[in-house]
């Protein structure tokens, strides 16, 4: 996959964060879920350059990322002292029901398994995207238990993460309830333009669980319909402030200073998006820089 006429050289892993039963991840995350089913491997290779180490992929994209991973297990760079093996995640979607949560997340775990069959064993991690009704801690004490049988019936990973539940309570009681698995990710939107007391409390708890909290939507208010202008251009401004870095890269930096991981979404066209993002892991913002931030922040909400 990568250029034989040079030299590999070792990515430099600045971030890292914890990633359940398994070693620490990147600080950056790369949404490659609306990925092509063919796409083109130079967003893949330019994001492990720059120190990415974790895709959350689609079902559509799973089977390629899967195939890059083999390529790269089979190249220089792997064989780099201090090399990091790169991993995927996938995201499951369970649908509303007002059944037994056990088997709603239990058919859903068992029907992904079906449709990746070949490419599942490259999953490190499975995101589980949870209907309204399976998100409160009792609801979600019974998506843990579900969890823990689908891994020993061998559909589903060590490691599992939530996605779109605000709730430091059902970080906890999921923690807690898992026996077989380990909380690695819990997923929601959370930016330096959309602050949430909520979004803080549920960082906070990620912390206390050693829990990977993961930004969703970091450039929401930054940029696309109803985004304060203002907004953006402070982040120029601050990214002049600590060596060039650009806007969307103090956009990821400012949930990564903060202790979370972030979803950056590139696409799959070319390597620029890729290495944009995984650049936003060398961003230093210092106390002043995050008060001018969070100023604004909260002037915008």
């Amino acid at each position: 996959m990568a250029d034989s006429s040079s030299e590999p050289e070792l990515p430099n892993y600045r971030t890292l964060r914890e990633l359940g039963a398994g070693s620490g991840v990147s600080a950056v995350i790369i949404n490659a879920s609306l990925w092509p089913a063919q796409p083109s491997p130079e967003a893949f290779v330019a994001a492990i350059d720059g120190g990415v180490t974790l895709f959350e992929c689609s079902e559509v994209s799973l089977p390629a990322l899967a195939g890059y991973l083999v390529q790269w297990a089979t190249s220089d760079a792997a064989a780099l002292p201090g090399a990091k093996t790169p991993s995927l995640a996938l995201r499951v979607k369970v649908e509303a029901t007002s059944a037994n949560p056990g088997e709603a997340v239990g058919d859903a775990l068992a029907a992904a398994s079906v449709r990746t069959s070949g490419a599942s064993a490259a999953v490190a991690v499975l995101v589980l995207e949870l209907p309204s009704d399976l998100t409160t801690p009792e609801a979600l004490r019974g998506v843990a238990a579900a969890v823990d049988k689908a891994n020993l019936d061998g559909f589903c990973p060590l490691n599992v993460g939530i996605a779109g539940v605000r709730s430091p309570e059902g970080v906890k009681a999921f923690a807690d309830a898992l026996v077989q698995c380990k909380l690695a990710t819990w997923s929601v939107p959370y930016g330096v333009a959309s602050p949430s007391a909520d979004a803080d409390k549920t960082l906070e708890a990620c912390v206390n669980e050693g829990v990977t909290m993961v930004s969703e939507s970091p450039f929401r208010g930054v940029a696309g319909a109803g985004a304060d202008p203002s907004m953006f251009k402070l982040l120029e401004l601050v990214g002049a402030m600590v060596g060039g870095k650009t806007a969307a890269q103090i956009a990821l930096g400012y949930p990564i200073a903060r202790g979370a991981a972030v979803r950056a979404d590139v696409t799959a066209d070319d390597g620029r998006g890729a290495w944009e993002a995984a650049g936003a892991m060398s961003v230093s913002l210092g106390d002043e820089e995050m008060r001018v931030l969070e100023e604004k922040a909260r002037a915008s909400s």
